[in-house]
């Protein structure tokens, strides 16, 4: 994106109480005179990158046990996503990869952490949007020394996909995910319009279902198999049975 203004406008304050123009000239870094205030020239400022690995926040240095890397703060401003990728041959410890935002640079309010377990994966991405206007990747090693150790930053003005995997792949409890909340409805026995599906105090989803005698018996004898005391069973078929009466 470029923007320009006149010098004069820019320069307004190189005026003397009686709005003469003072004597002021421009130049360019090797000493070539641009112009002088009052011509009217254009002033550029170059475009952010679409994409920007953050230096200050890669590294390939392997830690010592138990050691730590602590990324610099970085002005993420004109930023919309970043992207992390981190690779150890050892463990972390236990919440040792932290993602940190700060809206100061100097309290970091806002820390994602999540563990390395090499048993599981080396290698670990991560995807965050701009929340502040500084973040820094922090990584806590565990008890044993790395031989092998990166981590790579990018800084990206557009927003990204999340995190891609198989559809075999089983879901951890530590990697992160998209929350979409639902509302579960039915359609009523009406017929005439839907209603929402309710759940027990202890967070259980509620099921009705409508059985017969027939279909009772053929529970009851389930449940005989199942349960070894079978007067209990004979006691919850009665019960059962008085409810569908």
């Amino acid at each position: 994106m470029s923007f320009h203004k006149s010098v004069r406008q820019i320069f307004r304050n190189a005026y003397d109480a009686t709005y003469k123009l003072l004597k002021t000239s421009l130049y360019a870094s090797d000493g070539t005179a641009i112009g002088n205030v009052g011509d009217s020239l254009k002033v550029y400022a170059p475009p952010l990158p679409a994409t920007a690995i953050d230096s200050n926040n890669s590294t390939t240095t392997p830690l010592a046990a138990n050691a730590t890397y602590t990324g610099t703060a970085v002005d993420i401003i004109g930023y919309s996503t970043i992207t992390i990728i981190v690779y150890s041959d050892v463990d972390s410890v236990s919440d040792g990869m932290q993602f940190q935002f700060s809206q100061d640079g100097t309290n970091w309010d806002d820390v994602y952490k999540h563990t390395l377990n090499v048993l599981d994966s080396n290698s670990r991405r991560f995807q965050f949007p701009v929340v502040a206007r500084y973040f820094r990747v922090v990584y806590i090693n565990s008890f044993n020394i790395q031989n092998e150790f990166r981590v790579q930053t990018i800084l990206h003005r557009e927003n990204t996909l999340t995190s891609i995997d198989k559809v075999d792949s089983d879901v951890a409890p530590d990697r992160s995910s998209t929350l979409t909340k639902s509302v579960l409805v039915g359609y009523n026995e009406d017929g005439d319009r839907y209603e929402n599906i309710y759940s027990t105090t202890n967070k259980e989803l509620l099921v009705y279902a409508k059985i017969n005698a027939e279909q009772m018996a053929k529970i009851y004898n389930l449940l005989t198999l199942m349960v070894r005391n079978g007067e209990y069973v004979k006691t919850l078929f009665n019960e059962l049975m008085d409810e569908e009466e």
